[in-house]
């Protein structure tokens, strides 16, 4: 029984729930082309620069991730997602997208991906079946192949608003569990990065007021996140003695294969 027929069967559908909680927030979702400035800065860089590498991406939703990847050149990429209605959704901009449950996808894939990302899913899975997931999906790697996970840090004091703003959130994680997880699984090694909003923002074209007035913002918004986090450090220091390397809401782990 796969783990959204569990669900189910305890009376909660969570493709059902999700359906309805993004179709409220449609309109304050990234665009693809603010997603695709995120791509740049965050995700681009722990990927291999051989664009012919075989990418899937597991909960695609409406395709960002994919968007990205194939406006930088990434063109063998694949996207699975359990949700009809996000499916349609990324049609209207990639190809290659397919209706699928991860665990029943994946055992039929085996050794077949260069690199799979998941990108904001792991907090969608309880600890049990994080674990089953990735355990599958190192079996979907290729020798020296890469897990990208992109997840909210539990370790982070800014984290609520993250993870308590979707209903279908089940479980938080710290760097250090995922990770620790992934070398149980069977993984390699695995690394971590901050996410949003750590690096400075990328600069855009300032060709216009709104444009010179959204960069800064944005300066703005780093240099104070960087002045509070540190702040931050330092109480947590005073507290316990010791302090986090980053404390975004999110956290970027790499994890690599044999």
């Amino acid at each position: 029984m796969s783990f959204y027929e569990e669900k189910k069967q305890n009376g909660i559908d969570p493709t059902k729930l999700g359906e309805a909680f993004y179709a409220q927030e449609e309109n304050t979702c990234y665009s693809y082309e603010s997603y695709y400035s995120f791509f740049k800065t965050y995700i681009l860089s722990h990927l291999p620069s051989d664009r012919g590498i075989k990418i899937l991406d597991v909960g695609c939703g409406s395709g960002h991730l994919l968007y990205a990847l194939r406006k930088d050149g990434y063109n063998n990429c694949f996207g699975i997602d359990l949700s009809k209605k996000q499916i349609d959704n990324a049609m209207l901009k990639v190809d290659r997208v397919e209706l699928a449950d991860v665990f029943q996808y994946l055992p039929s894939h085996e050794k077949e991906f260069n690199a799979i990302t998941l990108i904001d899913v792991a907090e969608h899975f309880d600890k049990d079946n994080l674990f089953r997931l990735l355990k599958i999906i190192k079996n979907s790697l290729r020798p020296n192949g890469i897990l990208i996970i992109h997840t909210i840090n539990g370790l982070s004091p800014f984290y609520r608003p993250y993870f308590f703003g979707d209903p279908t959130h089940q479980q938080i994680y710290s760097p250090k569990v995922i990770g620790e997880y992934a070398l149980l699984a069977g993984f390699k090694e695995y690394y971590e990065f901050p996410s949003t909003p750590e690096h400075f923002p990328e600069t855009e074209s300032i060709d216009s007021l709104k444009s010179f007035i959204r960069f800064l913002f944005k300066t703005g918004q780093w240099f104070l996140w960087h002045l509070i986090s540190r702040i931050y450090a330092l109480i947590e220091c005073v507290a316990i003695g010791a302090y986090r390397r980053f404390y975004t809401p999110n956290f970027i782990i790499v994890c690599r294969k044999f």
